[in-house]
């Protein structure tokens, strides 16, 4: 103990240590007690998990001072992990994409975990401390945020504002759909991954689809985003607002007898000319909808669609 003046006096302290019967033991309730924290905050010791770190100096640097009071406690473990090599024990890499999404819970009665649950790493071992801490039930057609996802795309990391709730199956968040739409909207790009379309390049883009029938196959349970596929192939994932026409039915006279008739909008890709607007000038048509962006209009005739 420090008495100033360069004194210095011996302070005996008496507590208690845990006694473990191996290495192991000890290691599994260190890991645990990093992972689970302190009866009153889970995350107390969040900063030094694996997915919120970009290395082990990381981890070190977040523990001074709140597992260790010492102040200089993270160059003491980095000079142990330096001298001893022990990154070669480190053959695990991070299962998990960082993201940024908002979705609804739509399923009931699915388990909530610390960790993905029944999940299989790259190491081929499963966390000894997964456990399930909440049931979506808590939660269902409550908006949450997802942060994380496992590479497999089977398991999201949900928060609900600040306050992590843990990890679900992406099925608890995603419907499975069967019906036919139409896209009427230009210029609006699909992605391969609908959680990490933050950072992935787009793989193609409605301007191709506009004015098709395409069929969902997927939606997102606050019905924001729709996978399509097009002619028995997959197309992406893509905002839902591309899909359907816009407006109600009414019905209009034909004034203008020089604009296409149009299979398609005019220029989308596919389009083909099916007659001018001569054909039926000063008829009666009914006007089922437009395209999102209400420049090209979709007629029938006689209850038959004529373009």
């Amino acid at each position: 103990m420090n008495l100033g003046r360069g004194k210095w006096r011996k302070k005996y302290i008496d507590a208690y240590f845990r006694l473990y019967p191996s290495f192991y033991e000890s290691v599994l309730d260190q890991a645990n007690k990093l992972r689970d924290g302190l009866t009153y905050d889970r995350n107390f010791y969040s900063g030094t998990w694996i997915e919120n770190t970009n290395n082990y100096k990381d981890a070190t640097l977040f523990l001074t001072g709140r597992y260790a009071t010492n102040s200089r406690y993270y160059d003491k473990l980095n000079d142990t992990i330096s001298y001893n090599d022990l990154t070669k024990y480190d053959s695990y890499t991070k299962p998990f994409h960082p993201t940024d999404f908002s979705v609804v819970i739509s399923k009931e009665n699915v388990q909530i975990g610390n960790l993905p649950l029944n999940h299989l790493f790259k190491d081929n071992s499963n966390y000894s401390n997964i456990k399930t801490i909440a049931n979506s039930n808590e939660y269902i057609d409550q908006s949450v945020r997802v942060t994380q996802i496992t590479k497999d795309e089977k398991y999201a990391n949900i928060y609900r504002g600040t306050e992590e709730i843990g990890w679900i199956e992406i099925g608890a968040l995603i419907n499975q759909v069967n019906y036919e739409d139409i896209i009427t909207s230009a210029n609006i790009l699909f992605y391969d991954n609908l959680f990490e379309h933050a950072n992935s390049p787009a793989i193609n883009n409605s301007s191709n689809f506009l004015g098709k029938r395409v069929i969902i196959t997927k939606e997102t349970s606050d019905n924001q985003y729709v996978y399509v596929t097009y002619e028995n192939s997959d197309v992406g994932w893509i905002k839902k607002d591309v899909l359907g026409l816009k407006g109600h039915e009414y019905s209009a006279l034909v004034v203008n007898g020089a604009y296409n008739v149009d299979t398609l909008p005019w220029g989308t890709p596919g389009f083909k000319r099916l007659a001018y607007t001569s054909a039926y000038m000063g008829k009666e048509i009914k006007i089922l909808g437009s395209t999102q962006d209400q420049r090209y209009l979709l007629a029938s005739v006689n209850n038959i669609e004529v373009g």
